[in-house]
C-alpha cells in the first residue's frame, strides 16, 4: 500500500515539473486574452474550424472524427457528465500520437497524464485533485489489474477501499475506508483482445482509419515536419496551444 502510493506520488509530481505546475498553480489568462478566446468562440466553429485546422499544423493529420471525440471527452471533464473514450486501434497506427496532440490543448490543471496506472494510484489522491479533469493513460495494455478501479470509477463515479493504516497517536493499525468521488473523463488506447465486454461498455469506442490512403498521408505529414516550411510552422505550437488553453477556459 505505501509503495503504490509513493510511486503514485512520484509520477504526479513529475508530470507536474514537466508541465511547468506546482503544487497550488492554475493555468491562468489576462482579461485581454480572455477577450480574444470568447470572440474567437463566437466568431468560428471551434469544432470544424479551430480545432481541425490547429490539429493540422501539429501534425495530427486527418481522423476528423476522433479529434473531435477525443476533445468533446476532454472538455466534458467541465459538464459533470464526463464522456470516456477509448481507441481500440491494432498497434502501430498513431493511437498515442493522436490522443497526445489534442490532451495538450487543455490547460495542464487539467489534465492527469500517465504512461502507466497502478491498481490503486487513484485511491490515494486528494477529491479535489480529481475534480474537472480528464484521466488521460497512453495505453491500458498490461494494466488488466488496474480496469477494476477503472470500471468503478465510470460507472458509479466512487471509488472506495479499506486500507490498513498506523494511527500517528498511538501506533496502532487500524482499518480506514476511502472513498473518493471522482467525476472525471478516462481517455485511453489498447488492442479490443485485452478488455472484456465489461470494461468496453463503458467508453464510446473509436479506432484509426488504417487504409493505404491515410497512411500515406502521415507518411506525407512527417516529410513535411522536417522541411524547412514545417520547422518554421513548428514554431507555431506554443501559440497554438494557448490558443486552445485559453478557449476552454471560457467554458466555466
Amino acid at each position: 500500500t505505501y509503495i503504490y502510493k509513493y510511486l503514485d506520488t512520484i509520477q504526479d509530481e513529475r508530470f507536474k515539473e514537466k508541465s511547468g505546475l506546482l503544487n497550488k498553480d492554475v493555468y491562468v489568462i489576462s482579461k485581454d486574452d480572455e477577450k480574444k478566446a470568447l470572440d474567437r468562440l463566437v466568431s468560428r466553429d471551434l469544432l470544424n474550424e479551430h480545432l481541425l485546422s490547429d490539429t493540422e499544423r501539429l501534425g495530427y493529420v486527418e481522423e476528423e472524427v476522433n479529434k473531435k471525440l477525443f476533445y468533446l471527452s476532454g472538455v466534458s471533464r467541465l459538464t459533470g457528465e464526463p464522456i470516456s473514450v477509448l481507441d481500440i486501434s491494432p498497434s502501430g497506427t498513431g493511437k498515442s500520437f493522436g490522443m497526445s496532440r489534442i490532451m495538450e490543448l487543455s490547460p495542464p490543471d487539467g489534465l492527469l497524464s500517465y504512461s502507466r496506472l497502478t491498481p490503486k494510484a487513484l485511491y490515494y489522491k486528494a477529491e479535489e485533485d480529481l475534480q474537472q479533469r480528464v484521466l488521460y493513460v497512453e495505453e491500458l495494455v498490461g494494466m488488466e489489474e488496474s480496469l477494476e478501479s477503472v470500471r468503478m470509477l465510470l460507472s458509479s463515479g466512487e471509488l472506495s477501499t479499506s486500507v490498513v493504516e498506523k494511527d500517528a497517536r498511538t501506533g496502532t493499525l487500524k482499518t480506514v475506508e476511502r472513498r473518493i468521488k471522482v467525476n472525471m473523463p478516462l481517455i485511453s488506447g489498447g488492442t479490443r483482445d485485452i478488455f472484456d465486454e465489461e470494461t468496453l461498455s463503458r467508453f464510446v469506442l473509436t479506432y484509426n482509419n488504417i487504409n493505404e490512403d491515410h497512411l500515406k498521408e502521415i507518411l506525407k505529414a512527417l516529410s513535411f515536419k522536417y522541411s524547412l516550411k514545417g520547422e518554421s510552422l513548428a514554431l507555431q505550437r506554443d501559440r497554438i496551444l494557448k490558443k486552445h488553453r485559453d478557449m476552454q477556459m471560457c467554458f466555466d
